[in-house]
């Protein structure tokens, strides 16, 4: 009876981490991007 919830658990801390960690992708990329922007424009 406990194996399913530990499981579920599991699941959703993958879930989140996985979020967690395309957000913080997304964020220095955006990032990036923008660096080289205002590198293109200074150049």
């Amino acid at each position: 009876m406990v194996t399913p919830l530990i499981k579920l658990k599991l699941i959703k801390l993958t879930i989140l981490s996985a979020f967690g960690a395309g957000v913080v992708a997304t964020l220095l990329v955006k990032k990036v991007i923008k660096k080289k922007k205002t590198e293109d424009l200074d150049g």
